[in-house]
């Protein structure tokens, strides 16, 4: 049996997935991401639980039609001594700092998109 599930974002744009009750809702989270973006940290059921990773679909009860709601990771940050980078959800990339120590990413600029 088989479950037609949309993951929405709170921008509004959705992935429609089709997926077997028997589908962890990390093989969700994976095709969700796959067409959506950036990077999905948590999915949230029709009623506001976070739902777990290792769980099937059947086991959390979600029915067809569900709608899921995607958390995006916002940022990742990475550092050296006086330099940070950060690495957006859409998947750009920001950096601050002293150039000499990392902090000018301008020269691979189009590279990290």
């Amino acid at each position: 049996m088989s479950a037609h599930l949309i993951v929405a974002l709170a921008s509004g744009r959705h992935a429609d997935i089709d997926v077997s009750h028997e589908a962890t809702i990390e093989d969700v989270r994976r095709q969700a991401q796959e067409v959506l973006g950036g990077s999905i940290r948590q999915l949230v059921g029709p009623r506001g639980d976070a739902l777990p990773k290792s769980s099937s679909v059947g086991e959390v009860g979600l029915a067809d039609g569900a709608v899921l709601t995607a958390v995006v990771a916002e940022c990742q940050v990475a550092a050296s001594m006086l330099a940070f980078a950060c690495l957006r959800g859409d998947g750009c990339v920001t950096t601050l700092g002293p150039e000499k120590y990392g902090g000018d990413c301008s020269l691979v600029e189009e590279s990290l998109r």
